[in-house]
């Protein structure tokens, strides 16, 4: 169903989005309204939030411990093994 822009004007003229909004608010920190989500986490995430870096520090860590694979020197073929998680 359509609505004109008239028919929309007269529908929200009464209307106090800044209550309405609060009362969302107030809905959704109460767990009566909105979504909750479960997002699994892969292991490298785990093993970067074991052992407390950030991602700009593992990625800082991981190009160190890949540097030697480049050389064809090393296969880190489970990175949580190596970084003891």
């Amino acid at each position: 169903m359509s609505i004109n822009e008239n028919e929309l004007l007269k529908r929200d003229s009464d209307r106090n989005i800044g209550d309405e909004l609060l009362q969302m608010v107030r809905e959704i920190k109460a767990g009566k309204n909105g979504r909750k989500s479960e997002v699994d986490v892969s292991p490298i995430v785990m093993a970067r939030h074991k052992i407390g870096h950030s991602q700009v520090e593992f990625a800082k860590l991981l190009a160190f411990l890949c540097e030697p694979c480049k050389n064809g020197n090393m296969v880190v073929d489970n990175l949580p093994v190596l970084l003891n998680c």
